[in-house]
């Protein structure tokens, strides 16, 4: 197991597509209702993305942010249960272009 613990609840999943100005502010995905959550996971589907674009996840939980670039068939996954994790994701420029897409698939084990 990547986590080291028995994760054995539910599973839930979303896409999301990030465009000029879009960004997610600073969270810790810890608990969603009663159920804690256990792992998150981010699955890059942004072909082709570059870094000076925006969209970066970044992680807080360091003495200097972590940065993590959208790249194409990679997955992230961390553990957020407790609520320690704290990570945005930084807004997409405007000067972005239309073609390009920060695309992925994200959810949480609970």
């Amino acid at each position: 197991l990547l986590s080291r613990q028995s994760i054995d609840g539910n599973t839930s999943f979303f896409a999301t597509w990030f465009h000029p100005g879009d960004q997610i502010s600073v969270h810790a995905n810890a608990r969603i209702g009663e159920q804690d959550r256990h792992l998150a996971i981010i699955v890059h589907l942004a072909r082709d993305w570059d870094a000076a674009w925006g969209g970066d996840l970044v992680f807080l939980d360091r003495s200097t942010p972590h940065h993590v670039h959208p790249t194409f068939n990679t997955a992230t996954i961390f553990r957020v249960k407790g609520g320690k994790r704290f990570h945005f994701v930084t807004p997409v420029i405007a000067a972005a272009p239309r073609h390009a897409k920060r695309l992925a698939l994200s959810g949480w084990f609970t």
